[in-house]
């Protein structure tokens, strides 16, 4: 029984590890799209690859800060 239990917790943190990145790799492809396309379909993507009720502090951190980036060069085009 611990030994299932305990590779149950491996798989839950590897999970966990690359739905991270993963949405480290959204962000970097939102700064791209939002180069290539429009401030909302890297909004909508990262909306997407970051809901509200995540709960990695650091995935939303970096989410705030791509999406000022990206808000900081929209208002810069526009002004």
């Amino acid at each position: 029984m611990r030994k299932s239990a305990f590779i149950a917790l491996i798989l839950v943190a590897a999970a966990v590890t690359v739905a991270a990145q993963t949405g480290r790799d959204a962000l970097t492809k939102a700064l791209a799209l939002y180069e290539q396309e429009s401030f909302e379909k890297a909004f909508a993507l990262i909306s997407e690859a970051v809901p509200e009720s995540s709960t990695d502090q650091a995935l939303k951190s970096a989410a705030a800060d791509t999406l000022t980036d990206i808000s900081l060069k929209e208002y810069d085009s526009k002004n």
